[in-house]
């Protein structure tokens, strides 16, 4: 097993610098008949964190679907065609690492005879990739967090809404408070922009591939969700910090955080006056402000 993150780990473009050595350990793999008796698996944790893609729509929907593939050896799909036959359903259906761990206790132990449908739990538990997917699995039934969930659609509303701006200030709050414990060496946050809102509706069906849409389809948006959510994209002073976060409003009007907020920009060293891995993405360090100021 080999897991490599320098490439790409701090600029998305510089992948293309490995493009010859993977190919070349490819080619090396199946010439040589390495995949005759094997299984390959080719794959990344997550897609890009902090490059300025991830402030894109398209890099944050990356940013949640990492690269994932496996190729067979044709031994394999001989003898047991189900999992073949599995996987190529699989490809439309939502996955996780979780069904993965699976997958590899499967290999682990031999156990490739088909299974039948409804034989594992649909709810909160990894499924094996070599049984088929539910096709209406949802991301809490895969116990996919939900900044990692990309199973929803959204409308844009005005970022001066007062709802947004009422929840934006006290996530801000909520950032201040995490850092109390270092508040001796973290600057107070200040709330500088919100730069998108999104309600968000998740009651998505799931459409068949080669499955075409009714035109009354491309109008349709999903009937009002029970649990009323918000994507909110904010920037914070001084550290010119960009942050994410999901809130869901509740029956008593409150809100709550669902999952992490999470930090959408570099910080460099803007947190260094600290060691707490987890508060590092919301610190900045007042030594750094001083400098600033001077």
């Amino acid at each position: 097993m080999s897991w490599l993150n320098e490439i790409g780990h701090e600029f998305s473009n510089f992948l293309k610098l490995g493009d010859a050595d993977f190919y070349n350990f490819l080619v090396f793999l199946k010439e040589g008949g390495h995949l005759k008796r094997s299984i390959l698996f080719f794959m990344s944790d997550h897609g890009t964190m902090i490059d300025r893609i991830r402030n894109t729509p398209i890099g944050r929907i990356e940013a949640k679907l990492p690269f994932f593939s496996i190729v067979l050896p044709t031994i394999l799909k001989k003898k047991y065609p189900h999992i073949d036959h599995n996987l190529q359903t699989n490809i439309n259906r939502l996955t996780s690492p979780l069904d993965l761990y699976k997958t590899l206790i499967d290999i682990a132990t031999n156990s490739y005879n088909p299974q039948p449908k409804g034989t594992e739990a649909i709810k909160n538990s990894g499924i094996s990739l070599f049984n088929e997917i539910p096709k209406d699995r949802t991301c809490t039934d895969a116990l996919i967090p939900e900044s990692s969930c990309a199973c929803y659609t959204s409308e844009a509303i005005p970022t001066n809404n007062a709802v947004i701006e009422n929840i934006t200030s006290s996530v801000v709050g909520t950032i201040n408070n995490y850092l109390k414990p270092h508040r001796s060496k973290c600057a107070v946050l200040i709330l500088k922009k919100i730069h998108q809102a999104k309600l968000i509706h998740s009651n998505l069906k799931h459409l068949e591939p080669g499955k075409k849409k009714a035109i009354w389809q491309y109008l349709y948006k999903p009937k009002l969700d029970k649990k009323q959510r918000y994507f909110i994209i904010f920037e914070v002073m001084p550290s010119e910090g960009i942050f994410e976060v999901t809130t869901e409003i509740t029956q008593t009007n409150n809100f709550i955080i669902l999952d992490k907020i999470i930090r959408a920009n570099r910080y460099g060293n803007q947190s260094a006056c600290i060691d707490d891995r987890d508060l590092k993405p919301y610190c900045y360090c007042k030594e750094t402000t001083l400098e600033v100021q001077s």
